[in-house]
């Protein structure tokens, strides 16, 4: 038998394709018309049907609603927020929780379906989860917005052993209140530059 198929448009809605009584899912990419590439991962049954759909209303006084999946093992969360990120046109969180890590880590994958924010991250710090790691996708660019700087600060102040980077082109980017914490840098090749004499 075939495992449950998904599909994840751009915007990051993952929708049931084909249901299947396998032990595992399949994520599989869609193109901008909603077709199949040839783009998946397999993943744990549960895990895309854990999803839960949130509305929260923001210090904006704005109206956000955002969808989070458990995910059991912080390697296979990984995995999964990598592909989402990497195969989408919207932000993703990756949130850490609880005191375990590796296999017995504890995480919530979030989205609230747009290019620059995600409020899950923010949603579980403010609902009592314990947080030890929180990673996000920057589809655009590498740098921790003003919003991310403040979410550092209250999250460190809160769980100040909590790490959090920006995942962006297939890197991290640790940040934290102040911005990244380490630029990276390419090295360029050692070169001998002569002066004429005149």
């Amino acid at each position: 038998m075939l495992e449950d198929d998904y599909g994840l448009d751009k915007q990051g809605n993952i929708t049931l394709l084909r249901k299947t009584d396998d032990p595992t899912d399949k994520l599989i990419a869609l193109d901008n018309d909603g077709n199949e590439t040839d783009k998946s991962i397999e993943v744990d049954k549960g895990i895309l049907s854990s999803k839960k759909t949130n509305t929260v209303n923001a210090s904006n006084g704005n109206d956000y609603t955002f969808d989070q999946y458990k995910i059991k093992r912080d390697d296979k969360a990984k995995g999964l927020f990598e592909f989402v990120a990497d195969n989408t046109e919207v932000e993703w969180s990756l949130t850490g929780v609880g005191a375990k890590s590796g296999t017995d880590g504890q995480n919530i994958l979030t989205t609230s379906h747009i290019k620059d924010a995600e409020i899950g991250g923010g949603y579980l710090k403010a609902y009592g989860y314990t947080i030890r790691k929180h990673s996000h996708s920057h589809p655009y660019n590498k740098f921790p917005s003003a919003a991310d700087k403040k979410f550092a600060e209250s999250l460190n102040l809160k769980f100040p052993k909590a790490t959090l980077d920006i995942y962006h082109k297939g890197e991290y980017f640790q940040y934290a209140k102040n911005g990244l914490i380490s630029v990276p840098t390419i090295v360029l090749p050692e070169i001998e530059i002569k002066v004429p004499k005149n």
